[in-house]
C-alpha cells in the first residue's frame, strides 16, 4: 500500500550536511519498534530565519518517510493556512465527499489522526503562535509532531527541542560552501575568508555561492565587496527572536548576502522579487506571473520589459532567491495528491527573502505603494469577478480556490505594512469578490469578516457617503448576504444594509442621468435587483405586504430593461420571491407554478446541480409541503439531497438543511425511523451548522422520539430551547418571535424555530403554511 503524503513542496536535491541533527531528530520522533510502549512524540526546530530549520523538516520528511504511514505538512503561520492544511488532509485520509465542508475539515483531520492505527507524521511548518497551535494539535499513540519556529519560548509544547544554529561546525560550513560553488578551484582558506564576513546560517552560505556563481567574481573579491558593505565580526550561533514580528531579525550577515544578491538582479527582475514578497510565500502559481499564450503582463505592468521569461528564471533561481516547484517532483510512491493540488509549476519564494524585501520598502513609502499595486494588479487579472447580478459561480470555484492564498497574503500585508499602504477602491472590489465566493462556499471565518470589514473601511476612506460606486453596493450585499445566513439577530444590520443598497443603486442612475453618461442594460438590472432582494430580507422577516410593493417595482425596473431571454437570473430571482408572497396569500397553485417556472429558468441556463438551481428545488419543496402536497415534496427533497450530497458534501449545510426537510416530510408521513436516521446524520455534524437551525432540528428530534415514546425525549427540547433562549432577539421589543408566535402551543413552537433560521434553510410552518393553525399568537 502507497503511503499518504500532503508534502507539496519538493525535495531539495542540493540539500547538504547536518547529518548528526536529522539523526537526533529520528531518534527523538522516529517510529519506534513493535516491542516499545506507544506513545505521541514532538519536537520544536527553534532558532532565527535563515538557519534552515524548514530545510531540515523538508529533508527529514523524505530522508525518513519509510518510518511512517503518513506524512503530512502544515503551514502555520496563521489560521486560514492552518485550516488550509488541515483540509489537505482530510482530503488525503477521506473519502472526498465526506470533506467538501472546509469548516469542518479541521475537526475531522484532527480526529483522524487522534483515532488511526496508522502511523504518521505530521510537521507545523513556521508556527508564529504557540497558544492558537494547541487548538490543532491531536493526541495519539501513533502520531510524531515537528514543529519548526522563530519562537525561543514554546513552553512545553513539545516532547523535545533543537536549537538550530546553522553551521557551527567550521568544516561543515565550509564542506556546505564548496557544494554550492561552480569554482571547485577556491581553498578552504578562501572559503574560511568567506565565511568570517558571511556567518553560518545555511540560507547565507547558499545565497552568498549563488551569488559568487553569477557574477564571476573571485573570492577574495567577493569579501572585499561584503566588508565595504559593512563587516563586522560574524558568529555561528545567533539568538533567534523571541516575540513574532511582521519582520523578524535575521541578523546582519544574512542581511547582507541577501542585499548582495538583490542587487545584483537586474533592475527590472528585482522590482518583480519584490512584487511577489506581497504574495503567499508558500506558492504563487506561475501563470499569475507567466500567463500562457502573448500575454506580457510584466511589461504591460511596467515591471519587467526587456528580458525573456528564461532570463528572469535564471535570474531568480540561480541565486537561489526563488525556487520553482512543480508537481512531477513529487514521487510516484505516494498516493495521487487530492484535487485542488496545483498541477501547474509553483514560485516559492524564501520567507527570509520577502521578510527583507518587505522591510526595505516600508522604508521607502512610493516604491511600497507601486509594487503593492503592481502585486495586485497580478492578482486581480487571475482572480473573476463576481457577476453584477451575483449569478452562481460554481464553475469559477477551484479557480478563487487556486488564487486564495495569494489574497489572503495581499490582505495581510496592506493591514500589518509599518508604512500604511494607500487603499484604492479596486482593492476593496477585489476582497469583495473573494468574500461573495466565501459566502457561496459558506465559509464565514474570523479572516472573511475581516477582509469585509477591511473593505468596507476603503470604501468609507475613498469613498463620500452618498458616493454611488457599484463596488460599495456590490461589497454590502455581500455583507448582507453573510448576516442574512447568521441567524435572526443579524437580520436588522442586514435590513439596513438593504436599503442602503437600493438608495445607492438609484443614486447611480440618477448620477449617470446627470453627468449625461448613458444607463447600461446591467445598471437597471441592478437596481431592479436592489428591490427584490430587500423584499427578500423582508420575507424572511414575514414582512410580506412591503415585499409585495416591492417586488412589484422590481419587475417594473427589470422589464423596462431586459426580458427573461437576455436577464435569465434576475428574472427568475422575481419569480422565486413572488412565488413566496402568493404562498402566504394561499394562492398555492400560482406559488408552485411561479417556483417551477424559476426553478426551470436556472436548470435550462446553469444547470441542475448548481448552488441556486438546488436552492430552487428546495424551496420548491418546501411549497409543496405547504401546500399539502407531501407525496410531492418528499420526492423533490429527496433528490435535492442527493444532487447537494454529490456537489457540496453530506457535512454542507445546505446538504443538512435537505436532512431535515426530508426528516420533517418522513414525520408527517408517519415514518419515524426514517425521519430519526436524517435527524440523526445531522446532529453527528451539527458543528457545520448554524445554531439555529441545529436548535430546529433538536426540536424536530425531539417531537419524533416523544411519538416513539422514547424516555429521553425530553433532553432534545431542553437543548433546543436553550440555544434558541440564547438569542438576543428574544429580548427586543421589535419582531420578537416569542410575541409573534405563541409559544404555548406545539404549532407556535414549531413556527418559532422555522422563522429563527435563514429563509434559504426552508421555511415548512408559519405564515405560509395555511395548514399550521395556532402557530400565530392572538397579540399578532
Amino acid at each position: 500500500m502507497k503511503m499518504s503524503s500532503t508534502v507539496l513542496l519538493p525535495r531539495n536535491k542540493q540539500f547538504f550536511g547536518l547529518t548528526k541533527q536529522l539523526e537526533l531528530l529520528h531518534e527523538y520522533i522516529g517510529q519506534k519498534s513493535e516491542n516499545v510502549p506507544k506513545r505521541q512524540t514532538s519536537c520544536m526546530l527553534h532558532g532565527i530565519g535563515g538557519s534552515g530549520k524548514t530545510s531540515l523538516a523538508l529533508e527529514y520528511t523524505y530522508r525518513y518517510r519509510s518510518s511512517f504511514k503518513h506524512v503530512f505538512w502544515v503551514s502555520a503561520e496563521h489560521i486560514e493556512k492552518l485550516e488550509d492544511s488541515f483540509s489537505l488532509i482530510a482530503t488525503t485520509v477521506l473519502p472526498v465527499s465526506a470533506v467538501r465542508d472546509r469548516k469542518q475539515a479541521t475537526l475531522q483531520a484532527k480526529h483522524w489522526l487522534g483515532i488511526t492505527d496508522d502511523s504518521w507524521l505530521l510537521v507545523f511548518d513556521n508556527v508564529t503562535n504557540i497558544a492558537v497551535l494547541t487548538t490543532y494539535l491531536p493526541t495519539s499513540a501513533n502520531g510524531s509532531i515537528l514543529l519548526t519556529t522563530q519562537l525561543s519560548d514554546g513552553g512545553d509544547i513539545a516532547t523535545h527541542s533543537i536549537h538550530v544554529q546553522g553551521f557551527t561546525n567550521r568544516d561543515e560550513a565550509v564542506d556546505l560552501f564548496r557544494h554550492y560553488l561552480n569554482k571547485q578551484s577556491s581553498t578552504n582558506h578562501d572559503i574560511e575568508q568567506a565565511l568570517e564576513v558571511v556567518g553560518g546560517l545555511p540560507a547565507a552560505i547558499t545565497h552568498a555561492a549563488g551569488l559568487i556563481n553569477q557574477t564571476d567574481c573571485s573570492m577574495s573579491d567577493f569579501v572585499e565587496t561584503v566588508k565595504g558593505r559593512g563587516q563586522r565580526s560574524m558568529y555561528f550561533a545567533t539568538e533567534e527572536a523571541s516575540q513574532p514580528t511582521t519582520i523578524f531579525h535575521y541578523g546582519r550577515a544574512l542581511s547582507l548576502v541577501f542585499s548582495m544578491a538583490l542587487d545584483s538582479l537586474d533592475p527590472d527582475v528585482r522590482k518583480l522579487l519584490e512584487c511577489l514578497a506581497f504574495l503567499d510565500p508558500n506558492g504563487i502559481p506561475e501563470e499569475v506571473v507567466f500567463p500562457t499564450g502573448c500575454i506580457n503582463i510584466l511589461g504591460n505592468l511596467g515591471i519587467v520589459e526587456k528580458l525573456s521569461q528564461k532570463e528572469i528564471r535564471e535570474q531568480l533561481t540561480s541565486r537561489h532567491l526563488v525556487q520553482i516547484q512543480s508537481i512531477e517532483s513529487n514521487d510516484d510512491s505516494l498516493t495521487s495528491p487530492p484535487q485542488y493540488v496545483p498541477t501547474q509549476p509553483t514560485l516559492l519564494v524564501h520567507r527570509s527573502v520577502q521578510q527583507v524585501l518587505l522591510f526595505q520598502l516600508d522604508e521607502n513609502q512610493n516604491m511600497l505603494q507601486t509594487r503593492f499595486r503592481q502585486a495586485f494588479q497580478l492578482i486581480r487579472r487571475v482572480v473573476p469577478k463576481q457577476s453584477p447580478y451575483r449569478d452562481p459561480i460554481n464553475h469559477l470555484w477551484p479557480t478563487y480556490e487556486k488564487y486564495i492564498g495569494n489574497v489572503r497574503s495581499l490582505y495581510y500585508n496592506f493591514v500589518s505594512s509599518k508604512s500604511s499602504i494607500q487603499p484604492f477602491i479596486e482593492l476593496a472590489e477585489l476582497f469583495s469578490d473573494v468574500g461573495n465566493y466565501l459566502w457561496e462556499k459558506n465559509i464565514s471565518t474570523e479572516f472573511t469578516w475581516a477582509m469585509l470589514e477591511t473593505a468596507k473601511k476603503i470604501c468609507d476612506e475613498i469613498l463620500d457617503p452618498e458616493d454611488s460606486n457599484p463596488v460599495r453596493a456590490g461589497l454590502f450585499a455581500v455583507i448582507a448576504s453573510f448576516e442574512l445566513n447568521s441567524g435572526p439577530d443579524s437580520r436588522q444590520s442586514c435590513l439596513e444594509h438593504m436599503r442602503r443598497i437600493l438608495t445607492l443603486r438609484k443614486l447611480h442612475l440618477t448620477s449617470l442621468s446627470k453627468h449625461n453618461n448613458v444607463a447600461q442594460m446591467v445598471d437597471g438590472l441592478l437596481l431592479g435587483s436592489a428591490y427584490n432582494n430587500l423584499a427578500w430580507t423582508l420575507i424572511t422577516m414575514d414582512e410580506f405586504d412591503e415585499a409585495e410593493h416591492l417586488l412589484e417595482k422590481s419587475i417594473e425596473v427589470k422589464h423596462a430593461w431586459a426580458t427573461e431571454e437576455t436577464a435569465p437570473f434576475p428574472f427568475a430571482e422575481y419569480y422565486k420571491n413572488i412565488a413566496h408572497i402568493r404562498l402566504y396569500q394561499g394562492r398555492t397553485t400560482e406559488a408552485i407554478d411561479l417556483m417551477s417556472k424559476a426553478r426551470k429558468m436556472l436548470r435550462d441556463t446553469k444547470g441542475i446541480d448548481a448552488g441556486a438551481t438546488m436552492l430552487f428545488s428546495f424551496i420548491l419543496g418546501n411549497m409543496h409541503f405547504c401546500a399539502g402536497c407531501i407525496l410531492e415534496a418528499l420526492e423533490e427533497h429527496k433528490q435535492t439531497l442527493i444532487l447537494r450530497e454529490t456537489k457540496l458534501g453530506n457535512r454542507d449545510p445546505y446538504t443538512l438543511d435537505s436532512y431535515h426537510a426530508v426528516a420533517v416530510v418522513y414525520h408527517r408521513l408517519g415514518n419515524l425511523n426514517a425521519a430519526t436516521s436524517h435527524i440523526e446524520n445531522i446532529l453527528q455534524y451539527r458543528d457545520s451548522w448554524y445554531p439555529m437551525n441545529v436548535a430546529r432540528s433538536l426540536y424536530r428530534m425531539f417531537l419524533i422520539q416523544r411519538d416513539r415514546g422514547r424516555d429521553d425525549a425530553k433532553r432534545y427540547l431542553e437543548e433546543a430551547i436553550q440555544i434558541r433562549d440564547s438569542l438576543a432577539i428574544l429580548k427586543s421589543e421589535n419582531n420578537n418571535p416569542g410575541i409573534i408566535f405563541d409559544l404555548n402551543t406545539e404549532e407556535g413552537e414549531i413556527a418559532c424555530f422555522d422563522y429563527l433560521t435563514p429563509l434559504a434553510s426552508g421555511r415548512m410552518f408559519g405564515k405560509m403554511n395555511h395548514g399550521s393553525k395556532g402557530s400565530m399568537s392572538a397579540k399578532k
